[in-house]
């Protein structure tokens, strides 16, 4: 079965065709001898979750909530390591959109998890650190669900790291020869009594010899 088609039949249109593709059994030959698993169901329920790399994300305005690009792959396993290939004609957001995750749905401009945040990703109360959108390669369980408006859209589950650095400590001031402005007295201003701290032109305070 193909994964797309150019020219469409009445109702059965390329559009049609792809959501049709992904939900049927089989997207096609893994490149192993095998089959790919039905990726999901779009009817409620249960979905059937399948594996998929993340790729570039965009992110929606001012708010930790990205669009993220997405490669469907499956498992090569050894005796000592776990790596990915991609499915041959297997799904990717070329063929079904961009991704969501379903964790930043909640965030907002101002609040993002539970934190105080400033354009929807600095942490205001933690200089120096924002969240980030969740980094390109990461391996995700991703589904696929019928929005509202009938569309079939890929969503995934995944944490958001916490990225940046403690702001630079303050140098020490070394060989510094301006200390500042101070206020220059008068021209007509008198000395005080280096021995009894005289105020001139007023009462003498006395405060004893140190």
């Amino acid at each position: 079965m193909k994964p797309t088609i150019t020219r469409g039949l009445g109702a059965l249109t390329p559009a049609t065709w792809a959501e049709i593709y992904a939900t049927v059994s089989g997207a096609g030959a893994d490149g192993g001898g095998g089959t790919v698993t039905r990726p999901a169901k779009t009817a409620g329920g249960d979905r059937e979750r399948f594996l998929a790399t993340i790729g570039a994300a965009t992110q929606i305005a001012g708010k930790a909530i990205w669009n993220y690009a997405w490669t469907q792959v499956r498992a090569q396993t050894t005796s000592s390591s776990v790596t990915t290939a991609n499915v041959t004609n297997g799904l990717s957001s070329t063929t079904q959109g961009v991704a969501w995750n379903i964790l930043e749905w909640a965030n907002t401009a101002t609040i993002a998890y539970g934190y105080s945040v400033a354009d929807g990703t600095d942490l205001t109360d933690y200089e120096g650190f924002k969240i980030d959108k969740v980094p390109a390669g990461t391996v995700v369980q991703m589904w696929l669900t019928r929005a509202t408006d009938g569309t079939l859209r890929a969503e995934f589950m995944a944490p958001n790291p916490i990225t940046g650095e403690c702001p630079a400590a303050p140098l020490p001031v070394l060989g510094a020869s301006d200390y500042g402005t101070f206020i220059s007295p008068a021209d007509d201003a008198e000395e005080y009594d280096g021995e009894t701290f005289a105020a001139p032109n007023t009462t003498v305070y006395d405060f004893t010899t140190f």
